[in-house]
């Protein structure tokens, strides 16, 4: 099958089993390939539209493109060059200065997540996470790689509602979010964990955050969370961050003191008071996990006179709010 590789980093290609490049929905591959192709091997480029129709563009590939690198003397703490052998448990290299010298950036502080079923369909699915000073939590050309197979059960990194596989964002600070998407094919059960780290500073935390549990799973311990799910889309479950559930009440509580939400269930609306920012994006979720409803671009004019939900069944919701700004703020609510 296909790999991707793009200036982030690359992930494993799933096995195909047919003719036609159907997959097993398990991502197989047995290597993590680089930035350098070896020779013989096939690849597919994306091309910039120009806007121009019909589309006229040549992709020229040529001898000054080619480097030689020896496979035993390549650098493999660094999935952008050299081996395209899998690293090994504890393996560091003594050329990663020449490496970083070679790329002439600062090096990408990189998380690798691992998506597997325990039970039901054999699934499994590679995720990687870039941070650094010259990418962006917004889309980057050349950093960011769409998801392009279909899985019933999946795991994807999320831009703007769109399941990516590799995604790069800014640096990272303790009040970072990265959102999953999620989708379950029936009552199986799953596990997340971290399979590789590179340049991050020791000590650093990361931790899975369920909102249908309210767990905080430190993803730093070499261990995998092990989690249950019905059949659905649950979009609003999951979340990357970088900060223990004590550190993140003790930041949101003065959050919760500044703004007022409230619902009235007279008049099933809700309101919001005293934001400074307008609304980016605005999601009920119910206890499932599942969003009941999803807005984008809503400004605080509006939340101050209040949004009228209809067709609500009675229950607890978690409303999540993030601002122009890139605030988050949730708070419960319970529609009678």
């Amino acid at each position: 099958g296909y790999a991707q590789v793009n200036k982030t980093g690359s992930i494993r290609a799933y096995q195909f089993v047919s003719f036609y490049g159907a997959n097993n929905g398990s991502q197989d591959g047995t290597k993590v390939p680089t930035r350098y192709l070896p020779v013989g091997q096939g690849f597919i480029v994306e091309i910039e539209d120009n806007g121009v129709l019909p589309f006229d563009g040549t992709v020229e590939f040529n001898n000054s493109q080619r480097v030689f690198i020896k496979e035993s003397d390549a650098d493999p703490s660094n999935d952008q060059v050299g081996s395209v052998f899998l690293k090994t448990a504890n393996d560091k290299s003594t050329k990663d200065n020449n490496s970083k010298a070679l790329l002439n950036e600062t090096p990408m502080q990189k998380i690798r997540l691992e998506f597997n079923s325990v039970t039901g369909p054999e699934t499994r699915h590679e995720l990687l996470l870039g941070f650094s000073e010259y990418t962006t939590d917004g889309y980057d050309y050349g950093y960011d790689a769409k998801n392009t197979v279909i899985n019933n059960n999946d795991l994807n990194l999320s831009l703007e509602g769109v399941n990516m596989n590799i995604q790069a964002y800014g640096e990272i600070t303790s009040d970072k979010i990265v959102p999953l998407n999620f989708k379950s094919s029936g009552d199986n059960t799953f596990e997340i964990r971290i399979t590789d780290t590179d340049n991050l500073e020791v000590g650093q935390e990361i931790y899975l955050l369920d909102n249908l549990t309210g767990n905080y799973f430190d993803l730093t311990e070499n261990l995998a969370y092990t989690f249950s799910s019905e059949q659905g889309v649950f979009n609003e479950r999951f979340k990357i961050v970088f900060q223990s559930k004590v550190q993140s009440l003790s930041i949101e509580e003065p959050i919760m003191i500044e703004n007022y939400v409230y619902y009235k269930n007279e008049t099933n609306t809700l309101y919001v008071k005293n934001l400074d920012r307008n609304i980016s994006k605005l999601s009920l979720v119910n206890m499932l996990g599942q969003v009941v409803t999803n807005m984008k671009e809503v400004s605080k004019e509006r939340l101050e006179n209040g949004i009228q939900f209809s067709n609500i069944s009675a229950g607890s919701y978690v409303v999540w709010i993030r601002t122009d700004s890139g605030k988050v703020i949730t708070k419960k609510i319970i529609v009678n």
